[in-house]
């Protein structure tokens, strides 16, 4: 968990994954992952066209994940809304929510596992 963003002069820890995915679905009503990842890829319905403008309505939802970040990252203390979206906008702190959350976006396919052992008993377990 190396990832940080910096509001109103402190930084906070970041941490993506189900955690972070399970905040932001109770709080945008999604059923799962998927769920959420649709509704952060709406966000910027205009990313074709030169120039983006996010909606209030998009910076409350960027503020969402940022927040769920830091409470997955078991902050105590979450920072004032709007001090967020001002670092999120105007201070280039977006760009740091955008690749954590993007890192933690699920892979395709199922891996094989780290350890020979491990890859052993999985292969005699799908023969089964």
């Amino acid at each position: 968990m190396n990832d940080k963003i910096t509001i109103a002069g402190t930084a906070y820890p970041l941490k993506f994954g189900f955690g972070a995915f399970r905040i932001l679905g109770e709080k945008w009503n999604c059923k799962g992952v998927q769920g959420v990842i649709n509704e952060f890829q709406n966000l910027f319905p205009q990313e074709k066209e030169q120039e983006v403008d996010i909606t209030f309505e998009a910076s409350d939802k960027l503020a969402d994940v940022a927040f769920a970040g830091i409470s997955n990252a078991c902050a105590e203390e979450l920072p004032d809304v709007d001090d967020c979206i001002n670092a999120l906008l105007f201070e280039g702190q977006l760009q740091v929510v955008m690749n954590a959350f993007t890192k933690s976006l699920p892979k395709q396919g199922n891996p094989m596992p780290v350890k020979k052992t491990r890859q052993t008993k999985t292969t005699k377990a799908k023969k089964k």
